[in-house]
This record gives structure tokens, C-alpha cells and sequence, in this order.
């Protein structure tokens, strides 16, 4: 808990000690898929990608059943998330259920069909790889504000593909 007052003098002691002689821990709150989706967005972030699956999953089970978040931003950004987390943990099967679930709801959002190539790439499905990334970039008009593709030539899940011309040649022609 952090607890702070603007313009803070010592004459405020009293009023800051009296709010914090009320505040207490409520053991029985069940974090939101909001909240468990704040938890996990901190362990990304971090790169701590165990303890961020952990959370986003307690935000995306009960999302497949009774949505509670919006299916704009926080929705698609917590599959995106959770996928991104999942791969670098090296879990691909999961991301690749997740992106194909979460594009049967979104098939035109541009980060889940990126995920999904990054993952078809890992997998060394190569073409699944491209094909994935051309839907990635012909949506990216679709991209939440304040988002972009990453750039694939410097994305490691593709790194074993930079030698091949047909694969390049691909990216180039889609990346323009």
C-alpha cells in the first residue's frame, strides 16, 4: 500500500495516521479479471513470465464463460499478454490455443495473428510462419492505439529464417 498527500506538512501527521489506523486487509477479496490482469501486466513487465502466467490465467479462465472485460482493449490486450507471456516461457502449445481461440472471437486484431506466427515459426512451420505474419501486417490498421507490430527481422522466433530469400523476400513485400 503506498499512501501519499500533496503538499504535505507536519500538521497532516494526525489526519494520515488516523487513515491508516482504519485501513485494513480484507482477506476474503477476490481479485477482478481487471486486477489479475494489473498483476500479471507487472510480471511481464518484469519479465517474469511464470508469475504473470499465473495471474493473466486467473484473468482469462473466467473471461471464456462470463466476460467481465471490455472486448476492445483490456480483452485483446490480456490474450496478446498472456500469449506473449506463454511463449516466452516457452509454452507454445498454449499460445497457439490461446491465439486461435482468441482470433475465432477477433480475427481481424493484428497482434494475435503475430503471436501466432511467432509460435508457427518456433514450431518450424515455416509457412504457417508467413502466412500468419501477412494477416499480422494486413490488419495492422486494426492495431490498438498506441501499439505496433514489432518489427519480424529482429524478432528472435523468426531469426532461423533470415537466410531463406523466399522468407524474406515475403517480409519484405508485407512490411512496406
Amino acid at each position: 500500500m503506498h499512501l501519499s498527500k500533496g503538499d504535505y506538512t507536519p500538521a497532516d501527521d494526525k489526519m494520515l495516521w488516523t487513515l491508516l489506523g482504519k485501513t485494513r486487509i480484507n482477506e476474503q477479496h477476490t481479485p477482478s479479471a481487471a486486477d489479475c490482469d494489473a498483476f500479471g501486466g507487472h510480471f511481464l513487465a518484469r519479465r517474469e513470465y511464470r508469475e504473470a502466467i499465473a495471474y493473466y490465467e486467473k484473468a482469462w479462465e473466467p473471461e471464456k464463460t462470463a466476460p467481465s472485460l471490455k472486448r476492445e482493449a483490456p480483452w485483446i490486450c490480456l490474450a496478446v499478454d498472456l500469449g506473449t507471456a506463454y511463449g516466452n516461457a516457452g509454452e507454445l502449445k498454449k499460445v497457439k490455443e490461446l491465439c486461435e481461440y482468441a482470433l475465432g472471437k477477433e480475427p481481424a486484431y493484428p497482434m494475435l495473428h503475430y503471436n501466432l506466427a511467432c509460435t508457427c515459426a518456433e514450431l518450424g512451420d515455416k509457412k504457417q510462419a508467413l502466412l500468419a505474419l501477412q494477416k499480422a501486417f494486413g490488419f495492422r490498421a486494426n492495431l490498438l492505439p498506441g501499439t505496433h507490430l514489432p518489427d519480424p527481422k529482429k524478432d528472435p522466433s523468426f531469426a532461423k529464417y533470415m537466410k531463406d530469400p523466399k522468407f524474406v523476400e515475403g517480409l519484405e513485400k508485407m512490411t512496406k
